[in-house]
């Protein structure tokens, strides 16, 4: 019999400080086939420092520079890309509607080839990729890559392309999100695509996220994990090996998009 824990979604505190009490963690349910691994209060608390568009760290997981051009001949059925479930009940019995990728962890030479032949095709130039949320800063740490909304919550603007991808007996839903900086208003310049965990420490609870996104609540910050070391006193309930496993943030600096691990928060009303 599956059982169920909560991802819960937490909240840069370089982020927090700036949005006092309008960040809110958010939680998803996620149904696992192995026994639930405890986690405990925590919260991380990088130094970040805004970065130019075209840094990368040095320990991040990167993409060869060949780039990939648009096509309609994408091989990913774009319905089902543009399709995000109502919650994530709904995505575990309904998988076949959405697109689903090879798994990173286990098989990462066919996640590269569906990296550079589907996924990267039916994103399309950045320069043609509509906004999902019209962000402030983004912004670089040892501890993760992010787009924050830095003085307040912003409404979601577009609706992110979305797919998921099993590891163990796990669905990791992966949404992507089309971001930019104050240089660039209204104009998408990265693509986040974190996937969203049960394996994060503990804070308030809060709604599930893939809701959130088809309630069009308004987003505070989009995060994709490097290093999970910058902050040991966590107890990270087993995600830093997921993140370690990856190799922190998988990077794609010529097509402009990062995935990894990560957490999408929502401000609650």
């Amino acid at each position: 019999m599956q059982k169920q824990k909560k991802i819960i979604v937490i909240c840069a505190l370089g982020v927090a400080t700036v949005l006092c009490t309008s960040c809110a963690p958010v939680v998803i349910d996620i149904v696992r086939s192995t026994t639930p691994t405890s986690v405990v209060e925590g919260t991380p608390s990088p130094t970040n420092h805004v970065v130019t568009e075209t840094s990368v760290p040095a320990t991040a997981t990167t993409r060869p520079t060949e780039t990939a051009t648009a096509t309609p001949e994408a091989g990913i059925d774009m319905e089902k890309f543009q399709n995000m479930p109502a919650n994530y009940e709904y995505l575990l019995a309904h998988l076949d509607e959405f697109v689903q990728a090879p798994d990173p962890l286990t098989d990462r030479a066919a996640f590269n080839r569906w990296w550079d032949e589907e996924l990267i095709p039916a994103l399309g130039p950045i320069s043609q990729r509509p906004l999902t949320a019209n962000t402030l800063d983004m912004v670089d740490s040892r501890f993760s890559y992010s787009a924050i909304a830095a003085l307040r919550p912003i409404p979601l603007i577009g609706k992110p392309n979305f797919f998921y991808f099993e590891n163990n007996g796990v669905i990791y839903p992966v949404p992507c999100i089309n971001v930019t900086n104050s240089s660039f208003p209204g104009v998408t310049r990265l693509t986040l695509c974190p996937a969203l965990t049960d394996r994060v420490a503990r804070s308030r609870a809060g709604t599930n996220s893939l809701e959130m996104f088809s309630e069009g609540a308004e987003i505070v910050i989009t995060e994709v994990y490097q290093d999970l070391s910058y902050k040991p006193d966590v107890d990270w309930g087993g995600l830093d090996n997921l993140v370690n496993s990856l190799g922190g943030y998988y990077n794609d600096p010529d097509n402009r998009v990062i995935f990894g691990f990560g957490t999408v928060v929502f401000d609650r009303k």
